[in-house]
Parts: structure tokens; sequence; C-alpha cells
């Protein structure tokens, strides 16, 4: 898998495209493409399709034999559909601000802390998984799944077993 991934960085790099336009350009998230360029992850089926619709050869990719796929095609052909994907991002500054301030909330970082002890992950990738949970349920939906005796989101990142019910 790290030599598949090692091609497709190869050919990434040749039609000047950042992981995250590829992984627009595959339709799959940055997590996973940049797992994939590392040798992580798998490919399933559909996914091998879009690959090979980018202009890359199924056997050059797999196992490296045949002829190398030019990047710059790829590079044409998106010129050709109306253009490359943006990766600016269109993050705001009151987004910014907002990201911060959940990020340096103590009961995070202290997760991220021990995420990072536990998973071997850094603590910066465990407070950004954190971050992204907080925005995705809202403080607020965790503390109501606490009184509902639910697992908070930010508990089952940490790992925690869930609470019993009393019967």
């Amino acid at each position: 898998m790290k030599a598949i991934g090692r091609r497709m960085h190869l050919y990434r790099t040749q039609a000047k495209l950042t992981q995250t336009q590829m992984a627009k350009v595959l339709n799959i998230s940055l997590s996973h493409y940049s797992k994939l360029e590392i040798g992580l992850g798998t490919i399933g089926p559909k996914l091998l399709q879009k690959i090979q619709q980018t202009g890359i050869p199924l056997e050059w990719l797999t196992d490296g034999t045949g002829e190398e796929p030019d990047g710059n095609e790829l590079s044409k052909r998106l010129q050709a559909l109306g253009g490359i994907p943006d990766s600016s991002g269109t993050c705001s500054q009151a987004d910014l601000l907002t990201i911060l301030d959940i990020a340096m909330r103590p009961d995070l970082l202290k997760l991220s802390a021990e995420i990072s002890a536990k998973t071997g992950i850094t603590r910066n990738q465990a407070l950004a998984m954190l971050v992204q949970q907080v925005l995705k349920f809202g403080s607020k939906n965790d503390l109501a799944a606490e009184e509902e005796g639910q697992i908070p989101a930010t508990s089952i990142s940490a790992g925690k077993k869930r609470p019993r019910k009393k019967k």
C-alpha cells in the first residue's frame, strides 16, 4: 500500500495539486486522501474507478508497471471541466476565533492529552479531532447527552466506556 501511496503522491505533485484539491477531485475527505498517500487506509472499487478517471492507469498505480501517467494531463482535464478545486478555504475570522476558543477549553486540553497518551497520536491531532466533534455536535448536545445518560461525543473520542443503565 505504501508503494501505491508514493505513486499517488507523485501523480498529484506532477499535476500541481494540493492534497485538499486531489481529495476534492476524488470526492473523498482530506483525511482519507492523506492516509492513502502514506500507505494507510483502503481503496474500494468506487474510489479505484475515480482514481482511474483522473488518468492514472491501474496497473501503474497497483504494481508500478506500464507507462507512468502525466500529471499535467489531469490539470488540463480539470481546467476543461471548470477548473481545479479551490483549496484556499472559506474560514472567516469569526470561524477561526470560534475554533481557537474551543481548542483552548481546559476540558478538551486535558482530554486531548489523555487521548494522546493512550493512542500514540500527537496531542495536537487529538485536540483537532475533539474540536471537530464539538463543532459537529456542539457542546449543548454533549451536555444534553450526559443528562440523558448517553455518552457525549468527546467521551467517545477518548475511548471511555459507556455507563451502564440502572435497572
